[in-house]
């Protein structure tokens, strides 16, 4: 990941002034939580986070957030499945990780479809997290 900006930072810079790479490692899911807030700028809540990896050592490559509908339409959650996983394969990310914020009654069904997308367009889903009450599951 190369930070360019810092959340808030609308400082322009010189095309010469150039940033080292910054290289962040999140070796849990918890540790991937702690970024989620500097991944958007925000901490999110009743959410959908798709989250786009690549090689080398799974870099974080996109980071997509949907609204969770509430009630959780089938045909809503399969449009906003269907969005994520065309957004990996047009970036042609063969990984992700999806997290969940809400409760489970609306995380659940927007996760199953996510995953279910994802395998039948060969996405290889690494980890399905849902995070409420400052838990995760």
């Amino acid at each position: 990941m190369r930070q360019t900006l810092t959340a808030g930072d609308d400082l322009p810079r010189a095309q010469n002034d150039q940033q080292p790479d910054l290289v962040v490692r999140a070796g849990s899911p918890a540790a991937l939580l702690r970024l989620v807030p500097h991944l958007l700028g925000f901490v999110p809540e009743t959410s959908l986070l798709v989250i786009g990896v690549a090689p080398p050592r799974d870099r974080i490559r996109v980071t997509l957030r949907y609204d969770l509908p509430d009630p959780p339409e089938a045909e809503l959650v399969a449009e906003i499945a269907a969005h994520a996983v065309g957004v990996l394969r047009s970036q042609r990310l063969t990984a992700a990780v999806a997290v969940g914020y809400g409760p489970e009654t609306l995380v659940t069904p927007a996760a199953d479809e996510v995953r279910d997308q994802a395998w039948q367009a060969g996405v290889d889903l690494r980890e399905s997290l849902r995070v409420t009450g400052g838990r995760y599951w």
